[in-house]
């Protein structure tokens, strides 16, 4: 809720005395305090859950001309569009996190690696307002035991199929992402409330580092009888640096003014790709994408 202040004053150099009215006297005081040198400011009146703050035997505006006049006013259109009280003890807290969820692979990526894996972070806040925090975050997350491991291919030359007792495959991910959260209702405020729940959406962007690594499969191409199932492919690595895309929902909850317990989901899309091993059907993957779910715990350090 924003908390607005009232100028009352007139463009006479003969008026010496100005009042202010405001839901928060504390901030005409220290704003028009300065400007209104030689005034002497009361704190006894109140309208309405308004302040009346008073300031009289004002030198300047008889003394000081119309510019100290016109910065008065200045100051008051300023102070009009402030928000002042709980976002402005909101914005500027600071914060880290760690984080533990489940990556998912969806699609084309699903066939390769169905199981998915465990991913671990760790995470920078900043609050801006009640509305918007700003994270940064890193994290870990390995893939193994793929599917490729129960595939089989065609072999030519006797129309059976052949496992590859040898085969295995797994694929980690080093990521660095930027993300802002919009808090519904502005949300943010239950941090200075010290409970609640905040409801967010969430949009980012950042790099991921990627590895798929793929060995021990049998050689397809064998020209003859009996298939040598140590003959194997040279090991494969896919390795890349590349831009993805998150977007997901959340809920904070607040248990306190230093603590949140975060839940989220959020789906991410990579600008990645893997080769294609058409012999066991799995195809060419680009780009990646899954969907991750999982808890966050947040520590904030109120200033």
């Amino acid at each position: 809720m924003k908390r607005h202040c009232h100028l009352l004053a007139y463009p006479s150099q003969e008026i010496k005395r100005v009042v202010f009215y405001c839901q928060d006297k504390s901030c005409i005081k220290v704003l028009f305090g300065k400007l209104l040198k030689g005034g002497e400011a009361r704190e006894d009146l109140m309208i309405n859950k308004y302040f009346g703050v008073v300031f009289e035997g004002i030198e300047d505006l008889k003394k000081g001309g119309i510019m100290r006049y016109r910065m008065l006013l200045l100051a008051g259109v300023l102070l009009l569009a402030l928000p002042f009280g709980t976002a402005a003890q909101v914005g500027g807290t600071w914060g880290f996190g760690v984080a533990a969820s489940y990556d998912l692979p969806t699609f084309k990526l699903n066939e390769w690696f169905p199981s998915g894996g465990i991913n671990f972070g760790g995470a920078a806040l900043y609050v801006l307002d009640e509305r918007w925090t700003a994270e940064v975050e890193g994290h870990y997350v390995k893939y193994s035991g793929g599917e490729l491991e129960n595939r089989t291919f065609l072999w030519s030359i006797d129309k059976q199929e052949y496992a590859s007792p040898q085969a295995s495959s797994k694929m980690t991910w080093i990521g660095g992402t930027i993300s802002w959260l919009y808090h519904f209702n502005q949300g943010g405020k239950r941090l200075t409330e010290g409970g609640g729940r905040a409801p967010y959406l969430v949009v980012g962007t950042g790099y991921f580092k990627y590895k798929n690594e793929v060995r021990g499969l049998i050689w397809p191409g064998q020209p003859a009888p009996p298939l040598n199932e140590n003959l194997l492919l040279e090991p494969t690595n896919d390795q890349h640096m590349t831009l993805g895309l998150n977007i997901g929902l959340g809920v904070q909850f607040f248990t306190s003014q230093s603590l949140a317990i975060d839940l989220r989901g959020q789906y991410n899309i990579v600008l990645g790709s893997v080769r294609p091993l058409e012999a066991w059907g799995l195809e060419e993957v680009f780009p990646f994408q899954k969907l991750n779910v999982g808890v966050r715990f947040k520590f904030y350090t109120r200033q």
